[in-house]
C-alpha cells in the first residue's frame, strides 16, 4: 500500500494541542511524573490518529482515508472460501458461549463486591456483561462505536459513500479504532470511581 500524501505542518499544532494537554494533567490534576507518564502515553494514540486524519491530503474525498495503512493492520474476519457445514457452526457457537459463561464468572481480583457499583446495571441485557468479572464491559464499546459512527455517517461528517465497497472498509477499519477508544473511556472511570478495591488488598499493597 503505498504512503498517502499528507501536510507535514499538521505536526505541530498537534503537538502543540498534546503539550498543552499534558500540561492540564499537571496543572489541574496534580498528578506526579509517574502517573503524567501513564496518562500522557494513554492519550498520545489519540493525537496520533487526529495527526493522520487531518494531515491526509490525498485524491480520495474522506479525510478517514488517512488512516487506511493503520485499519489495513487490524485484525478482519475473512469470508469462507467454500461451503461451511452446520456441525461447525454449531461447534463455534457452542465454543463461544461456553467461553462467555466462563468469562463472566471470573471475577476481577482484588474487588470489594459489597461496595461496587454497577454503573450499567439497566443495560445489562443490551451489553451482555456482568458487573466486576472479565465481562465487566461486555459488547458495550462496540454498540457505542457502532451508534457514534452512524451519527456520524448518517449527518455526512465522514463524507463517506458506504455502497462503495473501498469507502465501507475504511468506515469498518474506523469503527474498530472506535471500539479500542470506547474500551478505554468506559472502563477507565469504572477503573477510578466505581469498582472498589478491597481493603485488605490495599493494605497488603501498601
Amino acid at each position: 500500500m503505498d504512503r498517502p500524501e499528507r501536510n507535514r505542518s499538521v505536526v505541530y499544532p498537534t503537538a502543540l494541542v498534546f503539550i498543552l494537554t499534558v500540561f492540564a494533567f499537571y496543572y489541574f490534576g496534580h498528578y506526579n511524573w509517574l502517573e503524567l507518564l501513564i496518562a500522557s502515553v494513554l492519550v498520545f494514540p489519540i493525537f496520533g490518529i487526529a495527526y493522520l486524519v487531518f494531515s491526509y491530503k490525498g485524491p480520495s474525498k474522506s479525510k478517514l482515508y488517512g488512516l487506511e495503512r493503520l485499519t489495513s493492520m487490524l485484525p478482519a474476519v475473512k469470508k469462507p472460501k467454500g461451503h461451511v457445514q452446520f456441525k461447525y457452526k454449531i461447534m463455534w457457537t457452542a465454543i463461544v458461549v461456553l467461553l462467555y459463561f466462563v468469562l463472566t464468572n471470573i471475577y476481577i481480583y482484588g474487588l470489594d463486591a459489597a461496595k461496587t457499583i454497577d454503573v450499567f446495571a439497566s443495560f445489562r441485557a443490551i451489553f451482555a456483561g456482568a458487573q466486576g468479572s472479565l465481562m465487566d464491559l461486555g459488547i458495550g464499546p462496540i454498540v457505542t462505536a457502532s451508534i457514534v459512527m452512524q451519527l456520524f455517517a448518517g449527518a455526512t461528517i465522514f463524507n463517506l459513500d458506504l455502497q462503495d465497497s473501498k469507502d465501507k472498509a475504511i468506515y469498518q477499519g474506523v469503527q474498530k479504532l472506535m471500539i479500542i477508544l470506547m474500551i478505554f473511556v468506559e472502563a477507565i472511570p469504572q477503573a477510578f470511581g466505581y469498582l472498589v478495591p478491597d481493603p485488605s488488598l490495599v493494605a497488603t499493597l501498601g
